[in-house]
């Protein structure tokens, strides 16, 4: 949902970073001469999902793409219908330039098309005249989507990146600016919000290890009027007014309906009532003869049945109130009966590990395959391989290709289908569950910090002293920010919010470090993190965690990359070798 103006003042966005939302989106297009001051206008968007956009003059862009690589004919087709194939592809795009090959995405679960596809022609010329002729148009009824795609540079000067991380200044007052084109830079975003208030920094995201703008930033205000006056000035005040209005329709309308219902139903109770005591009345009246058979006796038991009848309507309300206010409570019941349910964790090992367990740190799978549910296609399919203790490997490839089932299996969040997992030369699985992640480390994707002390989060059995747990603070390069903080005392938040992402990750691997365990798991630990935060995570593990078994979980190849395999660098038919040509390092 958008935030809009009944957001907490201190932090307000323009946009939000989810591309199904339906916020207002603020994005730049490039500027025929950067050294201008930006001409700048509102205007209305076709599309719901961006009420408003900032306009600009268009400029050319210089880019340092090789015209003759790969990355300047291929071609990405965008809003496909789902019936198209290669050859139908092909066919359409060849009407206006040579096609070397075309290609549809699929999804490899359920084999639909994925309405996407990459083309690549023979020369730039062919596909320039494509982007041209064909972007915009409709196949099928769908209007397409054509562009370039673009290559990331082979060699980065990332310096300049890393002083852009360091002089940003994350304040409270925070600013979300989404959809930039790729040509703004942090300068340009904090010269273009000065003057709409007082702005502290700006920083515009970028694609890990390149240069590459990821289409969004951030720009830090030094108040909350500046935050307002810096949206106020898009004119999107009446959009988010508008949406206020909305929503204040839609509570309106159920709260009419609940109105509705609670008078219709105490109309009816006071109905009842009043049928009740005019028919005792009634009664009273009848019986007074004495020829008929109905007869109250005396005017004591008159007014006894008259007041007797008179609360019924309260009684009856009340009633209903009870009942359903115990129906609405019986849903916690519900969900604690399910709770109950879920099976439980298998704890099952008989055998008893050494206190110094794994003292080597091999860790060898043999033949794993590992399911998430039966029905489901193996995340890890007979999977087998050995790591020699005390080395440093990393487990690369795409999302879903199985890599954090790897630490999954080793740790049993997850039992494996078939197969074994050693260390050290025991199986895992007569391991008691407790004892086997007690004696492993591991430093996850999301740090996690619990409302507490940092003693006790870095700490939680105490089984170290004051001066083990500085050490481990000054190895991951913390232990000035937690001495400026107030040292290991410091009341530590929920979620850990009181330190940056950053810190949370170091705070994290001291905590592993502080375990002492000959092996020590990272799952993407530098995938939320900054380039310069990433590095001093490198150089930490590098020189910190010599003698131990390092297993990083990453995407990319310089992230897991920890020693120098000249051997397999150097024999372009080994994998490590195309791995580390495909991603451009």
């Amino acid at each position: 949902m958008a935030t809009s103006m009944l957001s907490p003042p201190n932090l307000l966005s323009l946009a939000a970073p989810s591309p199904s939302s339906s916020s207002s989106t603020l994005y730049f297009k490039p500027a025929t001469h950067l050294s201008q001051p930006f001409s700048l206008k509102l205007v209305p968007s076709k599309r719901n999902r961006r009420p408003f956009a900032v306009a600009a003059e268009e400029a050319a862009v210089t880019t340092s793409v090789d015209p003759k690589s790969e990355g300047a004919r291929r071609l990405y087709v965008g809003n496909i219908p789902r019936t198209v194939t290669n050859d139908e592809l092909k066919n359409i795009v060849e009407e206006h330039g040579a096609v070397e090959k075309a290609e549809v995405m699929y999804d490899k679960y359920s084999g639909r098309s994925r309405r996407f596809a990459f083309v690549t022609m023979k020369t730039v010329e062919d596909a320039n005249a494509v982007v041209e002729k064909l972007n915009g148009t409709e196949i099928g009824g769908r209007e397409v989507k054509v562009n370039i795609t673009e290559k990331p540079l082979s060699t980065v000067d990332t310096s300049f990146l890393q002083a852009e991380e360091s002089n940003f200044v994350d304040s409270p007052h925070k600013v979300y600016v989404g959809n930039l084109a790729k040509t703004v830079t942090s300068d340009t975003l904090k010269t273009f919000f000065s003057e709409k208030g007082k702005v502290l920094s700006a920083k515009v995201s970028r694609v890990p290890g390149t240069s590459k703008s990821s289409g969004y930033g951030f720009v830090s205000f030094s108040s909350d009027e500046d935050v307002e006056a810096a949206i106020l000035s898009f004119n999107n005040a009446d959009f988010f007014f508008a949406k206020f209005i909305e929503h204040i329709t839609l509570y309106q309308k159920t709260s009419y309906t609940e109105t509705v219902a609670s008078l219709w139903l105490s109309l009816r109770l006071q109905l009842l009532g009043a049928f009740i005591i005019s028919f005792i009345a009634l009664m009273a009246v009848v019986g007074s003869h004495r020829s008929l058979p109905i007869n109250f006796g005396t005017p004591g038991l008159v007014g006894l049945a008259l007041s007797y009848a008179a609360p019924i309507v309260s009684l009856l309300g009340s009633f209903l109130t009870s009942f359903t206010e115990t129906e609405k409570e019986m849903v916690s019941v519900e969900r604690a009966l399910q709770y109950m349910d879920i099976p439980q964790e298998e704890q099952g090992g008989c055998l008893n590990v050494n206190p110094d367990w794994p003292n080597l740190g091999v860790i060898e799978f043999q033949n794993v395959t590992l399911k998430y549910m039966p029905s489901l296609a193996p995340a890890i399919c007979n999977l087998s391989f050995t790591i020699a203790g005390g080395t440093q490997v990393g487990i690369i490839g795409r999302t879903g290709a199985g890599k954090s089932s790897v630490l999954n299996a080793l740790f049993r969040l997850t039992p494996i289908y078939s197969g074994s997992i050693l260390v050290d030369g025991m199986d895992i699985k007569n391991v008691p569950v407790r004892e086997l992640r007690t004696h492993l480390a591991i430093v996850p994707q999301s740090p996690f910090l619990f409302n507490g002390s940092l003693r006790e989060n870095l700490d939680p059995f105490k089984m170290s002293d004051d001066l083990k747990i500085w050490d481990a603070l000054e190895k991951c390069h913390v232990k000035e920010e937690v001495e400026e903080a107030g040292g290991l005392d410091i009341l530590v938040k929920e979620g850990g919010i009181s330190f940056s992402v950053g810190q949370r990750q170091l705070l994290c691997l001291a905590r592993a470090l502080l375990k002492s365990s000959k092996v020590l798991c990272l799952d993407e630990c530098t995938a939320n993190v900054d380039i310069q935060t990433a590095s001093l995570l490198h150089t930490t593990i590098s020189s910190k965690c010599k003698g131990m078994t390092v297993i990083t979980i990453a995407h990319r190849i310089s992230t897991a990359e920890q020693g120098n395999p000249k051997v397999l660098l150097n024999d372009e038919s080994s994998l490590f070798s195309s791995f580390v040509k495909a991603s451009s390092m």
